[in-house]
Parts: structure tokens; sequence; C-alpha cells
């Protein structure tokens, strides 16, 4: 996003109206996905894009809105977002398992946490600005479309590949196992995952700031010492977090949660591995939309879902641990694959 207000509000203009675009056309692709059965997404209803398309357009603009406070370098409100939108999201589909479970309460969950995002990172200020920007005229958007033409084109399809890979485990565990087992997996994965959402947003806005500022006034050697720096710190805070969560946690879990989920302990240590190689690649993924690479990524998605379905189909006959186990090397497998994309990137530099 550029330094130039004027020209900031002609940007954000331009992503809200391609955003919605591309979403259109990504719910639709996903249920086709189902419908063909494409990457085993035949557990999926047909309607899926329906109910996907809020969620899918709601991230676009949590994405858009989260850049404007990157921008103005409100940590605090970055920070305080996180933390809403994840506990919302957990205690939806906490709530959701409660009464029934399925596929309902984990799209409602997405949806709900997405709209708190929105409405608490779009203050008066920004809903001023997108007043302000609508208002451009559309030569003004064409062109600004034309010369950063690469998010949208490549950022909105990714982010659409992201959540079907973070959704595809959990609905596929419950086609073949049962909603008690996809509710064990889910509780399981939340457990191991929290930390590392509020740990890896932070060190990821951190680092987009300082790197894009760099960047920008074209200092290559100090942003590509930067990346070097925050690689080496995030895999020592993930190597912090994982141990006792590996080790530790497993033995409370009857405590904390109830005899009803003590069958997650088993899960725990293969899921704590995947979670952080995620936290890894999650923090310094800023890297490629700053540098306009965006079509790199593209690479790293494909190549999870293709992981994926190659561990599930691997797993079909395995039992619930044996499922998880695959996923988890599929994932750190695919997020290796991230990490050297990005840091060939900045060799580049």
């Amino acid at each position: 996003m550029r330094d130039n207000n004027a020209d900031a509000n002609i940007d954000i203009a331009s992503a809200i109206i391609i955003a919605l675009a591309i979403s259109i056309f990504a719910s639709a692709l996903l249920s086709l996905m189902s419908y063909f059965d494409l990457f085993g997404l035949d557990a999926l209803p047909i309607w899926v894009g329906a109910v996907a398309f809020p969620v899918i357009y709601g991230l676009a603009l949590t994405s858009t809105f989260r850049a404007i406070r990157v921008r103005e370098s409100e940590y605090i409100v970055l920070a305080s977002v996180s933390i809403i939108r994840n506990t919302l999201n957990v205690a939806t589909r906490i709530l959701g398992f409660f009464v029934g479970g399925g596929l309902v309460p984990l799209l409602v969950a997405e949806i709900f946490s997405a709209l708190a995002s929105i409405r608490y990172l779009a203050g008066k200020r920004i809903y001023q600005r997108l007043q302000m920007s609508f208002r451009e005229k559309s030569n003004n958007l064409v062109t600004v479309a034309k010369k950063w033409g690469r998010f949208p084109k490549y950022e909105l399809p990714s982010v659409l590949l992201d959540q079907v890979a973070l959704a595809v485990p959990l609905f596929i565990i419950n086609s073949r196992f049962g909603p008690d087992s996809a509710g064990l997996f889910f509780m399981a994965q939340r457990i191991v995952t929290l930390p590392n959402i509020h740990i890896g947003s932070a060190y990821s806005d951190i680092f987009r700031s300082g790197f894009s500022e760099l960047i920008r006034n074209r200092k290559a050697t100090e942003a590509k010492e930067l990346f070097n720096n925050f690689l080496c710190k995030i895999a020592l805070v993930g190597a912090v977090v994982a141990i006792p969560m590996a080790t530790i946690v497993p033995n409370f879990i009857g405590l904390l949660l109830g005899n009803k989920w003590l069958g997650a302990e088993t899960l725990i240590p293969w899921l704590v591995l995947w979670a952080a190689s995620s936290l890894i690649v999650s923090s310094l993924s800023p890297i490629l939309p700053l540098l306009q690479k965006q079509n790199y990524k593209l690479i790293y998605d494909i190549s999870t879902l293709i992981l994926l379905s190659a561990a599930l189909t691997l797993a079909r006959e395995g039992s619930l641990l044996f499922h998880v186990q695959a996923l988890a090397f599929a994932n750190i497998f695919s997020n290796f694959i991230y990490l050297v994309i990005m840091m060939q990137q900045s060799r580049k530099l």
C-alpha cells in the first residue's frame, strides 16, 4: 500500500472491488470441486460455495483492513483483533460441537469471527476513507488494478486454497470417523495452535512493517538481514512453545478438558510439529506479497493440496492417529517447500 493517502484510498477501493469478484468466482469453484470430487472434496456438500462466500470475502476484507493498520503501525489494534477473532472462532466451534457438530457450526464460526474482525478493524476513519475512495473515477481504479494486479490475481486465490487446505482434514475425518473423532481432532488442533496464532500474527505484523519500509527505501541488504534474523528468532520461539506443548500438555488433557477428550493426548505431539512448522512460515509470509512475488506462493498452495490428497489417500484405511500422522508429515513437508521459496526470494534481494 502506497505512502500517499490519496493513492492508498484508490488501492483500498480497488482491493475491495476486485476481492468481491474473485470471492464470487472462488465460491463457485469450491462448489464445483465438491461436485466433481477434486482433491477428495466430495465430503463437502455442493452448497458449500454459497456459505463459503462470506467467509472468503470476509478474509479478503480483513486482510485489506489489516494492511491499513500495519501501514499506520497500529499494533495494539492488530493484537486485539487477533484475540477477538480467535476467541470467537474457538468458542463458536466448541458450542457447535456440543449442539451436534457437523459442517454448519464450522462455517458459522468462520463467518462470525470474520465479521467481528472487520467490524473492529474498520473504525470510523476507515469508513470515511472508504467513502472517499469509492468516489474515485473509474479510470483511476483501472490504472491501479493494472499496476497492482498481482495482489488480487494471486493473493486472493491463495487465500482460498489456504482455507481449503485448513478445512479439508477436519471434514474428511468427520466423514470417515464421525463427529466425535472430528471433535477430538479439532480440540487437539486448537490446543496446540492457539498460542501460535497470537505469536505468529504479532511477529508477522512486525516483520511486514519493518521489511516493507526497508524495501521502499531500497535497503536490500538490511531487508535480507531482517529476514534472516526473524527466521532465527521465530524458529527459537517455535521450539520454546513446541517442547512443553508436546511433552507436558498431553498429561493434563483429562484434568483440563474432562475424560471425554482423553484421546487427544495421542494426537497432540504430531500436531505440535505441524503447528511449529506453520508458525515459522506464517510469520515470514509477508515477504512474497511485499516483493510482488505472490505467484511463487501458488507453488506452495498447490503442493499442499497434492500432499494432503496423497496423505488422506494413504491413510484411508488407517486409524485416526495414522490420519493425523500422515497429515502432519504432509504439512511439514509443504511448509518446508514454502520456507525454501521465501529464502530463495530473500537471497535475490
